[in-house]
């Protein structure tokens, strides 16, 4: 247990918005100046959840990532993060590594490479993903919306091993196998003498 190499995990979260649709709950878009006012129900949707995975997951990104961080290709980056999006329009970017630090740089360093990888396809007017967004700034030609929700910080405890888990499993484990075995034995001392030449017979013939 000591020596299985432990795994940390940590977790930035980005939402997107576009001009089509509602940022925050009740809030529409007024008519005068791109300004946002008003209050309505309306749903948010998730047209841009499928653009953003892609570019989180795209070998431009990837490559950067790997360059920054000493990585030897893009599938091993691919392999330490993970990118999902929840219904809420929310997306994550989980990255697991052995030194949480570096799990939760990695994660930050995604972020910020989303905003330059969107910024080269005109998906946002920005390239810097901030937590910090005024909605009334918001302008006419402002495609999406990238807004930081969460930025990623070092785990304290590891994800992985369980090691309180292994060693109750491993202590209940033993303890059955061994009253199993005492089981055994003493069955095997109570045998009577046919019992026991037929037990032999077996074993010789087994071998």
């Amino acid at each position: 247990v000591i020596l299985v190499p432990r795994t940390f995990q940590s977790t930035a979260k980005i939402v997107a918005f576009s001009q089509e649709e509602i940022l925050p709950i009740g809030v529409v878009r007024s008519e005068r100046g791109g300004k946002l006012a008003g209050i309505d129900g309306v749903t948010l949707k998730q047209q841009n959840m499928p653009i953003i995975i892609d570019l989180l997951q795209s070998e431009p990104l990837l490559n950067v990532l790997a360059k920054q961080f000493g990585l030897s290709s893009t599938k091993v980056v691919s392999g330490l993060m993970k990118a999902k999006a929840s219904k809420s329009g929310v997306v994550e970017i989980t990255v697991e590594h052995s030194d949480s630090r570096v799990a939760a740089n990695i994660a930050n360093a995604a972020v910020k490479e989303l905003g330059n990888q969107a910024y080269n396809i005109n998906l946002i007017r920005s390239p810097i993903i901030t937590a910090e967004h005024d909605l009334d700034t918001l302008r006419s030609d402002d495609n999406v919306v990238l807004k930081l929700l969460q930025q990623a910080t070092p785990a304290a405890k590891p994800i992985k091993p369980k090691r309180t888990m292994i060693v109750v499993l491993s202590f209940v484990s033993a303890l059955f196998a061994g009253v199993l075995l005492a089981f055994a034995l003493e069955a095997v001392q109570k045998l009577s003498p046919d019992d026991k030449r037929r037990w032999e017979q077996i074993k010789k013939f087994g071998r």
